[in-house]
């Protein structure tokens, strides 16, 4: 039997080491249970303290933004990533954590911006409404005037015939 000694195994990993608990976690991700991935990824992380906790919480972070996740939570995921870099500081993973924090505060940024946009578009709209309501007040009653002066022309010409008529009979009446 020492003849195997220092050999490497070639028996598959046992099933319940870290590394096949952890690729569980992305099976459940990948048919679309989110919370149950991220429920076995905290239990991973409880069963092997040492080892694995900065993949776990690099998972976990990737699972909380996921775009397929109906959960999604962008703020947990950046406190994630932050506690990665925080508590493994050496961990190869930092430099990716890094990057996902950099996406997720431009991404952040944009939504803040496109929320900022949607509200002043809105309060934009929201003025056009009120200018539109308020020309067409001013349309009838701008309407009702020209009537209105249209009815005063036609007096004003009947009136000045009546004058006309009037000065006529004046003017033949103080002839000698």
């Amino acid at each position: 039997m020492a003849i195997f000694q220092g050999c490497t195994p070639i028996c598959p990993p046992k099933v319940n080491s870290p590394k096949v608990n952890l690729e569980s976690v992305v099976v459940l991700a990948r048919s679309g249970d989110f919370e149950g991935a991220l429920r076995k990824n905290e239990i991973e992380m409880g069963m092997y303290p040492t080892g694995i906790n900065d993949k776990a919480l690099f998972q976990r972070a990737i699972l909380l933004v996921h775009p397929e996740n109906p959960n999604r939570n962008h703020d947990k995921a950046v406190d994630t990533f932050k506690q990665l870099k925080i508590n493994f500081p050496k961990s190869p993973l930092n430099l990716e954590a890094d990057a996902w924090l950099q996406t997720l505060s431009t991404m952040q940024r944009d939504q803040q911006i496109i929320a900022d946009m949607k509200a002043k578009n809105k309060a934009q709209n929201d003025t056009i409404r009120q200018l539109n309501a308020k020309n067409a007040v001013q349309a009838s009653t701008m309407t009702n005037q020209l009537e209105a002066i249209k009815i005063l022309e036609v007096q004003l010409d009947k009136l000045k015939k009546i004058d006309l008529g009037i000065e006529l009979e004046k003017r033949k009446t103080v002839k000698p």
